[in-house]
């Protein structure tokens, strides 16, 4: 049985947890302990933006679930997503797979960065795993076409 995690969706919940806590107790604060009155005018409009900004990047941020992917006996795909309120399991016959390959992208600063695409045959795509050492999400593509009893490009040998 192979199990693989793609937690790429961690560090972004983790910051915007982080902004929402800070925006959270700076809330409160100035509900309780109000700044003195120059420039007074512009806190409630400071408040709204920066509620309305959490709130955009709150939608953004947790759209993107974390993964685990589990090959079990059939061989069957197993997919969990996960959100911080709830999760998803999608149990995926081989036969449903299209292909499993690595996909090159590149992050905000333009560097390279992979991901082990699975793609089914209704168009959906999961990334198994993600990162910027390619060496890894080449093993865990090997490994996954592999497990499944797929060929080396990634489709159903026959």
């Amino acid at each position: 049985m192979l199990r693989l995690h793609n937690r790429a969706a961690m560090f972004p919940w983790a910051i915007v947890g982080l902004v929402a806590v800070g925006f959270v107790v700076a809330a409160w604060l100035w509900l309780h302990e109000p700044p003195p009155q120059a420039g007074i005018e512009w806190v409630p409009l400071g408040v709204v933006l920066a509620a309305v900004i959490l709130v955009d990047g709150l939608r953004r941020v947790l759209k993107r679930p974390l993964l685990t992917v589990t090959v079990l006996d059939g061989p069957v795909l197993e997919v969990i997503e996960r959100w911080p309120l709830g999760r998803r399991i999608h149990r995926i016959a081989a036969l449903r797979i299209r292909a499993i390959a690595l996909h090159e992208t590149s992050d905000g600063d333009g560097d390279p960065y992979w991901r082990a695409r699975i793609a089914l045959d209704d168009g959906r795509t999961f990334d198994a795993v993600e990162g910027h050492a390619r060496y890894e999400v080449e093993r865990a593509v090997r490994e996954l076409r592999r497990a499944l009893g797929l060929d080396a490009e990634g489709l159903r040998g026959g």
